[in-house]
């Protein structure tokens, strides 16, 4: 017997289903504008949005049977994942192209040979990526995601579910829900509390930027249940996130380019070794400028975060299911 959408009208399943079907079709919008002139922002937009939309599945697993959702999930991160190397390289050429080194012949000569050797090795990690894609028949996908996103509006009915009575889906549940995840999320950012921002610590830090682009997707997803008060924090964490975002840039960038270095030196490439080693330094130097940034931007973000939490409940969760107000859906299209 299938299910059926349940009579009354329940605002955090319509939430719920409207969120995660905008954020299937910003998925697909960027999907089909790879190859563009502006493909390297198509493919970075189309991979957030994949995380986007997997950690709003997750966030309401508990409005549907966790076997319907857990292929889905499973396939968006496969799109992910698929889309990060590229997107990595992508990040490599833009920094290294952006870079301006010392008015030197040698340099510069030494950067035009890096970029080609990116570019090349661009052009056939974007074959592998094409491949990888069309090997998932993404269009075909679309449907099943679009489908997850009209079960959020079903009462479950398994067996299981059945013995420990309906899910409950009302605006108190999502609110207990709401607050224990951002209380999670903030107790892993910190851990980080103290931390040295240097390079020894580099991958501690990009520990730490994984954990505030989830807490941020968190945020974005409860912000309206407590009527934006989370405006401000959201707007330190994207400030954080992209600072962090630029140390592990640097930090990837060099590292490539100081396995480059080496191959150099064991080719006897002279010619080439000392421009390498200048551009290596000088890029080592622009990223240190950054880890003075952290403290101030992590203990920002944290403080506010704590602060809206202590501020006041939820104001949605005093309200009933039936009086509560449609919830207004988070903007997918906005940068982050």
């Amino acid at each position: 017997m299938r299910n059926k959408p349940s009579r009354e009208r329940n605002h955090i399943r319509e939430y719920a289903s409207d969120l995660v079907a905008r954020l299937v079709e910003v998925l697909y919008e960027n999907f089909q504008k790879l190859g563009t002139e502006e493909d390297i922002e198509y493919l970075h937009d189309m991979r957030v949005a994949s995380r986007r939309l997997r950690e709003a599945l997750v966030f309401f697993s508990f409005l549907q049977e966790g076997a319907k959702l857990e292929k889905a999930i499973n396939r968006i991160r496969e799109i992910t994942r698929t889309l990060g190397q590229s997107r990595e390289m992508d990040v490599n050429l833009d920094l290294l192209s952006g870079f301006q080194p010392p008015p030197d012949p040698g340099t510069e000569a030494v950067r035009e040979h890096f970029l080609e050797l990116f570019a090349l090795e661009r052009q056939r990690i974007r074959k592998h990526m094409d491949k990888g894609l069309k090997e998932m028949k993404l269009k075909e996908r679309k449907t099943g995601f679009l489908k997850a996103a009209r079960n959020f509006l079903l009462e479950p009915t398994s067996s299981t579910q059945a013995s420990n009575g309906p899910v409950v889906a009302s605006l108190d549940t999502f609110s207990d829900r709401a607050e224990t995840a951002i209380r999670s999320r903030l107790s892993g950012l910190e851990e980080f509390d103290g931390i040295d921002a240097g390079p020894s610590n580099d991958a501690a830090l990009h520990r730490l930027r994984i954990r505030v682009k989830k807490f941020r997707y968190t945020l974005e997803i409860c912000d309206p249940l407590y009527e934006n008060q989370f405006a401000s924090a959201l707007d330190l964490a994207k400030a954080l996130q992209d600072l962090l975002g630029r140390i592990h840039d640097y930090g990837v960038l060099i590292a490539r380019l100081s396995r480059e270095h080496a191959s150099l030196e064991e080719n006897c490439r002279w010619h080439l070794l000392e421009g390498s080693g200048i551009i290596i330094r000088l890029l080592e130097e622009a990223k240190s400028k950054y880890y003075p940034q952290f403290c101030p931007a992590y203990v920002a973000f944290v403080k506010e975060v704590s602060t809206c939490l202590s501020a006041k409940d939820p104001i949605l969760s005093r309200r009933s299911t039936q009086d509560a107000p449609q919830l207004e859906i988070p903007n997918p299209f906005i940068d982050f």
